[in-house]
Order: C-alpha cells, then sequence, then structure tokens
C-alpha cells in the first residue's frame, strides 16, 4: 500500500497545462494506453506515440528522433512503462536520456518486470557522462501495479508532481537516505561556526564563498566515496535552486573541510565556491 506523501494532486492542482510523455514498448500499448486514456480524464495533456513495427520501420530513423525529442523537451514529466521487453528497448533507451537531459522527473511503471537491477540503473549504465551535454539531476519514482485503475494511475499522477526521496546526479545514484545534510533550520549554529572557521582558514582568504554547508557526518573523512557523493549532491542542487542568480550548473565547487571544535568534536563542511 503506498503512502502518498506531498501537498500537490490532481485533486487540488490545474493540471491542464501539464504534459506527460508516455514511454512504452509496442507490446506493452493495451498497458500504457489506459494510463494514458486515465490520465487525459484528469486534464493533463498527454504524448503517446501510436506507431506500429511496421510503419515505425518506414521512417527514417532521424525523423523519428527528432519528433520524440520536440514532444519529450515540451513535456513536464516522463512515464516509462518499464517490463523485461522495454528495458531493452532501443528507444526507451533514447527517450530516457532525452528526459534525462531536459525533464529531471521520471516515473517508473512497472508493469511484470522481473528484473533485480533498478530500471533507471540499467538506462544509465548504457550512458557514459560524456554522452550528456550538461551536469543533470533526475528525480524519479518507482511504481509497480500489474491493473491498470484510476486509483492507481492518480498516484501517478501524485508521485510524478512531488519530489521524491531519490535520484541519479550525472549517472551516480542517491537516496535521501544515504546523505544526512544538516537541516540548516535547524543547524544554525553548527553554519554560523562552520562559517566562523571557513572565514579564519588561510585557504580562503580572497576567495568569493557563496555558501558553507555543514556535513551532518563526524566519520565523514574517513569515506571518500561518502564525501564524493555529497560533494556533488550540492553542486547539481545548488546550481540547480540557484539558476535565478545566475549561477548555472557546473560552474560552482564544493570544497570539503573538516574542523575541530573545543573538546575534540569535529564539524564538517562544504564550502560552495565559484569555479574561476
Amino acid at each position: 500500500m503506498l503512502t502518498i506523501k506531498g501537498k500537490y494532486s490532481p485533486d487540488n492542482v490545474n493540471v491542464s497545462k501539464l504534459k506527460v510523455f508516455i514511454s512504452y514498448k509496442t507490446e506493452e500499448w493495451a498497458f500504457a494506453s489506459q494510463i494514458y486514456e486515465i490520465l487525459k480524464s484528469m486534464g493533463f495533456k498527454v504524448f503517446i506515440a501510436k506507431l506500429e513495427t511496421g510503419l515505425r520501420k518506414l521512417i527514417p530513423k532521424n525523423h523519428l528522433q527528432s519528433m520524440l525529442s520536440k514532444e519529450v523537451n515540451e513535456s513536464d514529466y516522463i512515464c516509462i512503462i518499464t517490463s523485461d521487453k522495454s528495458i531493452k528497448s532501443e528507444w526507451i533507451q533514447f527517450e530516457f536520456k532525452e528526459a534525462a537531459e531536459v525533464i529531471g522527473r521520471i516515473v517508473f511503471v512497472c508493469n511484470n518486470y522481473q528484473g533485480i537491477s533498478h530500471p533507471g540503473d540499467i538506462f544509465m549504465s548504457n550512458i557514459s557522462p560524456g554522452e550528456f551535454s550538461s551536469l543533470i539531476t533526475i528525480k524519479h519514482t518507482t511504481l509497480m501495479f500489474s491493473d491498470v485503475t484510476k486509483e492507481n494511475v492518480k498516484t501517478l499522477a501524485i508521485e510524478m508532481m512531488n519530489d521524491p526521496d531519490e535520484f541519479w546526479a550525472n549517472g551516480i545514484f542517491f537516496s535521501g537516505l544515504q546523505l544526512d545534510i544538516c537541516d540548516l533550520k535547524k543547524e544554525s549554529m553548527r553554519k554560523k561556526y562552520a562559517r566562523k572557521m571557513v572565514l579564519n582558514d588561510p585557504q580562503f582568504i580572497g576567495i568569493r564563498i557563496l555558501d558553507v554547508i555543514p556535513f551532518d557526518w563526524e566519520e565523514a573523512e574517513c569515506n571518500q566515496g561518502e564525501v564524493e557523493k555529497a560533494r556533488m549532491w550540492i553542486v547539481f542542487d545548488f546550481g540547480r535552486k540557484n539558476l535565478a542568480k545566475g549561477i548555472s550548473d557546473g560552474n560552482v565547487e564544493a570544497r570539503y573541510v573538516s574542523y575541530t571544535k573545543k573538546g575534540n568534536s569535529k564539524i564538517n563542511a562544504f564550502v560552495v565556491i565559484p569555479i574561476v
């Protein structure tokens, strides 16, 4: 039983301006088309390509890619119908990559998917970081249901519109449970102390400091893997939230520091600075 958290729902939001791209394999047409009809009845704009295998072969590949790319670019969310067959589809792989770069908000609906690996991990493994035109953050939700009902599709719609706890950043999978970045509202004293230490640190003299973010893990310096994950999380998230201020993805650095407080307790933090 899914417990839906979040304030956004088709019941309290005008969804008529929100567009959903449904990605599916031809064999899943019956399943995908039912989701299409219910989302349309809720008021969403929905794109779903109805191309029989024979017709698909007649259309030049570059023309079809251009058409699908345009539709993905104009969408707010992508819903990928995931099965043991679709996970191997070249076209769904293409649509996933397009959505990863443009939308960054993906819902996997698993229909008889028996794989052990997460479908997103499989799609990601087929893309090298160099193939992305920019640093990306992909928020995702995975739902499993074999029957399409209005209640299930409403769950899908709610999950689309509310931010999940799990995401990838340029191919690295993150979970909100894996990284314990300090809640800055509750950690104002820790932030204040970290900032004081940073401002007195010789390595930051003359450097513009955009932010100081405490890292709530005293043993962080012992696990470089977690430090690197947190660093990437901060860089991507910081850039995404500050586009309006002219700071775009990829031109900030999160430099990890660790200081010893009185009583030998540690304070760990990331210093966010512009990349010169």
